[in-house]
Parts: structure tokens; sequence; C-alpha cells
């Protein structure tokens, strides 16, 4: 009875530590690489800013280049009407010509400042979707599609292909369910999705299992948007014995959103 024990003990306390290494494994490998992307992403929305204010000067600048010009074109036009100095004429003409070409470099600049703008605006809204895709894996690795613990004698292991569901869809996963010592269990399951506040839920059907088996659990998802907890409510054996009920496997959950 004690080496029995002892087995259970020792199988519990390797699943504990295989799952905590895979969870610091994954945070470890995606935490830095979101930090990274977001700090890039806040540098480039910096960048956006200075141009911004860069191109509200240049556009500034540019208006107060043709009110200039404006204003030295009608001085010309009255030099052309009216009789004046050559001297006059002459210190206006050039006025112009140095006008025309600011104007010209001014627009030139608006025109650059532009073309840099908006290929920042195409890059930091490239990073956004790249953040924002990277962001739902971390946070899919943060939040387990799977639970696994030992309960009477059975080792089980139950699996969902997402934690995220946009509309009331059905769930589709996996489980394993062994003895201690390898061996298949041979009986079926049922499944039951309680809402965060567990006031309400859904049971599954029976699934058959034999060592392992999929399941599709049929549009649970009765509460309406928000989170939800899955979890084995039933484990019944070939002979249809229960070999696990809900009092003693309900607190292994695996945490579902929808909506």
């Amino acid at each position: 009875m004690d080496k029995i024990f002892s087995l259970k003990n020792m199988a519990v306390v390797s699943l504990i530590i295989g799952l905590i290494v895979g969870y610091q494994v994954n945070n470890m490998l995606i935490s830095p690489r979101l930090d990274a992307v977001e700090t890039e992403l806040q540098e480039k929305n910096a960048e956006a800013t200075s141009l911004q204010a860069l191109l509200e000067s240049q556009e500034e600048q540019l208006t107060s280049f043709q009110e200039n010009l404006t204003e030295v074109s009608g001085r010309y036009e009255d030099l052309v009407e009216n009789s004046v100095s050559r001297e006059e004429y002459d210190d206006l003409s050039e006025a112009y010509d140095e006008l025309t070409v600011e104007l010209e470099e001014a627009e030139t600049r608006v025109e650059l400042v532009e073309e840099l703008a908006s290929d920042l605006m195409t890059e930091v809204q490239a990073l956004s979707g790249d953040y924002q895709e990277l962001l739902q894996k971390y946070n899919e690795i943060r939040v387990l599609s799977w639970t696994s613990y030992v309960v009477n004698g059975l080792r089980v292991n139950l699996t969902v292909t997402t934690n995220n569901y946009n509309t009331n869809l059905p769930v589709h996963g996996s489980i394993s369910i062994r003895y201690l010592d390898g061996t298949p269990f041979i009986g079926t399951f049922k499944l039951s999705l309680l809402n965060q506040f567990r006031t309400s839920g859904k049971s599954s059907e029976f699934f058959p299992v034999n060592g392992e088996g999929d399941f599709v659990f049929d549009y649970p998802f009765i509460s309406g948007t928000g989170t939800y907890f899955l979890r084995v409510s039933s484990i019944v054996d070939g002979m249809g014995e229960e070999a696990a009920g809900i009092g003693e496997v309900g607190s292994y959950e695996i945490q579902l959103t929808m909506g």
C-alpha cells in the first residue's frame, strides 16, 4: 500500500514539475519578444509624432512663402504698369526670383516629409498588427489550453484546440485517460462548461475513450459572451461504474472565452 502511494506521489510531483517548466519556457520565449515589439511600436509612434510636427512646420513655412510671393507678385505687376526707377525694379525682380526658388524648395521639402510620414504610418500599422498577433499568442500561453491531473489511480489530460471563441461554436478537443502504469482506461467521460460565476452551464453527452479520444462539445456557451470553465464532470469504466465524479475532478478546469 505504501509503495503504491509513493508511486502516485512521484507521478503527481513529476507532472507538476513538467507543467511549471513548460509554462516558464513558453513565457521566456514570448515575453522578451513582446516587450521588444512594444518598445519598437512606441518608438515608431514617437517618430510619427515628430514627423507630423515637422510637416506642420513645413506647411506653415510654405504658406508664408506663398503669401510673400503673392505680395511680391502684386508689387511686380504694379511696376509693370507704372513708371519706376531701374534700381527698384531690379530689387523687386531679384526678390521675386528668390522667393520663387524658396517656394519650390519648400514644396519639395513638404512632399518629402509627407512621403516619410506616409511610409512611417505604414510601418506603424504593420508593427501594430504584429504586436496584436504576438500579444494574442502570449495570452494563449498564459491562459493554458489544457489541464492534467491524477485522480483515483487515473492520469487524466484534457486539451482543447483553442481558448478563444468568437461565437457559440462547438468546443473541439482531446482527452487521455490512463492508469498510473500506462494501461489505457476503457470507458466513457462527460464534460461540463460553466460560466465564470458558475451559476449556469451545460453538460455534454458521454464520449467514449480507449486511453485517448477526441470530442466535440456542441454549442456549450449558453450564457452568452464572457469567461467559462471547462472540466470533466464524470469518468465511467466499461462496467458502468463511476471511476471519478464531479467532486473529485471539478477543481481541474480550462478557462475559455466567448465573444
